[in-house]
């Protein structure tokens, strides 16, 4: 994605708006698709840990790529992301929201900014403004690549049968 009067237009931006880094969650590298016990928050979860994962990935599979990929976590944004759920979950939620969720319009600021003047280095993780370090079990290559390589395959495999 780019914008006009950017100083580094040279270079494109995936902008993941997530979870990243230290939230609690694991992966259930046998499970990943949740089937056994499925709640909406641990995939809620689950999905953050390989968000960050497929974000380290990224570089290792595209070295010398222009594009630089960021994580970003806005914390508590006021949407309608909880009108799908049960009215006394959703009140709570929207009331929470309410007191300690920022408006769209603030959220945005700094994730424009980020894609205007991305980072130097092919990934970065932010918790709003504040950068993140990419150490930890939530940003291992090794882990990175193994779950790159089982994505790689499902894509295959469905692109092969056509689901």
């Amino acid at each position: 994605m780019r914008f006009g009067g950017n100083p580094f237009r040279d270079l494109e931006v995936i902008m993941n708006i997530a979870g990243p880094g230290g939230l609690p969650g694991t992966i259930e590298w046998d499970d990943l698709q949740l089937r056994d016990g499925y709640r909406g928050m641990r995939a809620a979860m689950q999905s953050s840990r390989c968000i960050d994962l497929l974000g380290v990935a990224f570089p290792q599979r595209h070295p010398g790529a222009r594009t630089r990929y960021v994580l970003y976590n806005p914390l508590m944004v006021r949407t309608a992301m909880a009108d799908p759920l049960p009215m006394a979950h959703r009140l709570l939620t929207k009331a929470w929201l309410l007191v300690a969720g920022q408006p769209v319009g603030k959220a945005i600021v700094p994730i424009a900014e980020l894609i205007d003047q991305p980072p130097t280095e092919p990934l970065a993780a932010f918790r709003r403004r504040t950068r993140l370090p990419l150490v930890g079990a939530d940003f291992d290559p090794a882990r990175a690549r193994r779950l790159d390589a089982i994505t790689a395959e499902l894509v295959d495999s469905r692109t092969v049968t056509g689901g």
